[in-house]
């Protein structure tokens, strides 16, 4: 019997596994998680080797609160398709619950790396959709699961991908800004968790006010920074770059997001032709704050100057497209050296 069928005739079973299958998915997303299975089962016994009908038995068992059999349907999805990500991202995390980390993370790399690089939203696809995982999804909750572990630089990693996927997912920011708190660069975190709260993603807005109250109970001597900075100006101005630098070296003591410190050093070597110097302060800036452009053309044209210019045009590369506009003229002129 059919779906059309069976809807003009409500006391009889569908028996075709397209109705059965259909009625089991509007079951599942109305909680209806018993007549899910009910159904899904039935449509199982007609088509047995249908990995994605496990795969939603699975998420129906799962919601059910029947773990065991949920883990038996996506093991069974996998068995019929041996990359099918989504099953492998639902086994992924059944094992963090468990507390069982490293093979959660196992599962979920293999999850992210069978997913397909694409951002499903542009074809009608809902970002929490049950039945298709997207791999920005994957990623952030693996980035997030290796974070809460203590691998906080290996997460980012994996929070950045999904970024990249991804630029208005909300959960990678807020997860990459909770990982920036732990490592201390509470200044840099606002700015992640922010954009997280602007996605969409309410949770982080007390995160965010008490790390304002943080920062301002504990910045005494922000009047002392601008004083140090006007110094580093006035010097450099004068060609006096040696000073300049003494006074950078001062506000590094002070408890303040570093990476602005960084990025002015690699200006003031840049000044003193002192291009070694100028790379090192660039990739320090870059390490706080990968999104700092022009932090990325000062990279390319030290990189340049020193000699290595393969890794100092992609370095430009990265900042055009990061839409610095100097860096343009620098790619140009290093390509034709």
């Amino acid at each position: 019997m059919g779906l059309f069928n069976f809807l003009k005739n409500k006391n009889a079973e569908p028996t075709d596994a397209f109705a059965l299958t259909a009625l089991g998915f509007k079951c599942y997303e109305a909680k209806e998680y018993k007549n899910a299975i009910k159904y899904l089962s039935m449509a199982i016994e007609i088509q047995p080797e249908n990995q994605n009908l496990f795969y939603a038995l699975g998420n129906a068992y799962e919601d059910s609160g029947n773990i065991i059999q949920a883990e038996i349907n996506y093991k069974k999805a996998v068995t019929l398709l041996p990359k099918y990500s989504s099953a492998i991202f639902r086994l992924g995390m059944l094992e963090a619950k468990r507390n069982n980390i490293s093979n959660a993370i196992h599962l979920l790399n293999n999850a992210s790396e069978f997913a397909i690089n694409e951002n499903f939203q542009k074809y009608g696809v809902a970002r929490d959709s049950w039945m298709i995982v997207s791999k920005q999804v994957i990623l952030s909750n693996l980035g997030n699961l290796l974070i809460q572990n203590g691998q906080i630089d290996r997460g980012i990693e994996y929070l950045d991908q999904a970024i990249k996927i991804d630029s208005e997912y909300a959960k990678p920011y807020a997860f990459k800004g909770i990982a920036l708190v732990k490592s201390g660069q509470e200044e840099l975190a606002i700015q992640y968790l922010n954009k997280a709260y602007q996605l969409g993603e309410k949770s982080v807005k007390d995160i965010i006010k008490n790390l304002q109250l943080k920062l301002k109970e504990s910045n005494p001597r922000e009047t002392d920074l601008k004083k140090l900075h006007q110094k580093v100006i006035d010097h450099a101005k004068a060609g006096n770059f040696d000073k300049a630098l003494q006074v950078v070296d001062q506000m590094k003591s002070l408890p303040v997001n570093k990476s602005g410190i960084f990025f002015l050093s690699a200006t003031i070597k840049a000044s003193a032709n002192d291009w070694k110097g100028c790379a090192i302060d660039s990739k320090e800036c870059i390490k706080l704050d990968p999104n700092n452009s022009d932090a990325w053309n000062h990279l390319g044209v030290a990189l340049c100057n020193i000699g290595d210019v393969k890794n100092g045009i992609d370095a430009l590369k990265t900042a055009v497209n990061k839409g610095n506009i100097g860096a343009s003229n620098n790619l140009k002129y290093w390509s034709t050296r």
